[in-house]
């Protein structure tokens, strides 16, 4: 089976190697793994590891987008990951198994349990599973809860970015 991992990435350049042998260590449980990085031009050497792991590894791919002067980090994450998605509509459609990892040094850094993430891959009772880490920190893709409710839709038109921002008060 095939399956697509995104990243996204912004000044990750601490925890990335932590999180780049996690993905070798998944990488035998499928037939094909191709990893999508939304490259979001920070002042790391973030940009350097992932073409040094693609260029040593295969199957990365780096989305390098277009600069952002938004101070919202939420409205960044939503960028990046709604730039993987367009990618997988568009090249992806029949992959059956859609992944995501934080990049940062801190959701996905610890060594993770490939027995585990099979387990939960030969099943076909849910529609989603999730990293979890020992730390306490559970992420479900940025699971909100009102007022703070986002999403990987968010922020597609300004006026959307106007009411966020008036609300916040920024």
């Amino acid at each position: 089976m095939a399956a697509v991992l995104g990243l996204c990435i912004f000044n990750c350049a601490e925890g990335l190697p932590a999180v780049l042998r996690n993905i070798l260590a998944i990488r035998p449980l499928f037939e094909r793994l191709t990893v999508i990085a939304a490259y979001d031009a920070g002042h790391d050497n973030s940009l350097a590891l992932l073409e040094e792991f693609a260029a040593t590894h295969g199957d990365l791919e780096i989305l390098r987008l277009p600069p952002t002067t938004s101070r919202i980090r939420t409205e960044r994450i939503c960028r990046a990951r709604n730039s993987i998605l367009e990618e997988i509509r568009r090249r992806f459609w029949t992959v059956k198994f859609f992944m995501m990892m934080d990049a940062n040094n801190y959701s996905c850094v610890g060594p993770i349990r490939p027995a585990v993430l099979a387990a939960a891959l030969a099943r076909d009772d849910w529609d989603a599973i999730s990293w979890d880490r020992e730390a306490g920190y559970y992420d479900y893709w940025a699971l909100s809860y009102d007022p703070f409710v986002y999403s990987c839709y968010h922020f597609d038109t300004p006026i959307t970015l106007e009411v966020h921002s008036s609300l916040l008060g920024i």
